[in-house]
């Protein structure tokens, strides 16, 4: 197999010990040449997000490797992050225009919920893999899943809410970032858009 076989949105992590919690993990981005056809639109633009869940007592994750040593689980994650933040991660975007969200989850235990205020997700790859282009208003990505998705710009320039919450946990974790139109001079506005969580 080779590189242009692999076309699409990978998550990288060391297999070893915890040696990703501790910053060893990033998104791999594997574009096509101008000569490979790719089934959809190309967007103007790509952004990377990284999403995932974080403990505020460990972070170098000796207390919670110890915990994986001695057989028990890890506990409920004390929240989520894009991009290495809590909030405030903003993606500036022309109205009108295609962009692509390559989006990977890597958390070490919780399954989350992405989605985009007002927007709409396209989803055209997964892993390498083209999709059958179904539209979403969120999308669960499992840990250590990655997915692209085509967002067409067609709302009132504005700020919208990019949202990230905890699947199948009680209580739910939410970790927000800005989509943030070029020429805007109004926030995103509350309520967030509602996801499946529990």
């Amino acid at each position: 197999m080779q590189m242009k076989d692999q076309i699409g949105s990978y998550s990288y992590f060391p297999s070893t010990k915890m040696h990703r919690a501790v910053g060893g993990f990033g998104a791999i981005n594997i574009r096509a040449r101008a000569v490979i056809f790719v089934p959809y639109l190309k967007p103007v633009e790509e952004f990377t997000l990284l999403i995932n869940d974080w403990w505020k007592s460990d972070t170098r994750f000796v207390v919670l490797s110890q915990t994986l040593d001695s057989g028990k689980p890890l506990p409920m994650a004390d929240g989520l992050l894009i991009n290495g933040r809590v909030s405030s991660t903003s993606f500036t975007v022309k109205g009108g225009e295609l962009y692509m969200f390559s989006v990977s989850n890597v958390a070490l235990t919780t399954s989350i919920n992405f989605r985009i205020q007002g927007h709409t997700l396209t989803l055209v790859e997964t892993e390498g893999s083209h999709t059958l282009q179904e539209a979403y208003e969120s999308f669960d990505l499992h840990v250590g899943q990655s997915a692209s998705f085509l967002v067409k710009l067609h709302a009132p320039v504005k700020d919208y809410f990019i949202v990230a919450s905890t699947r199948f946990t009680k209580p739910t974790l939410t970790a927000t970032g800005i989509l943030h139109y070029d020429g805007s001079q109004t926030k995103a506005s509350l309520p967030l858009p509602i996801g499946p969580t529990y």
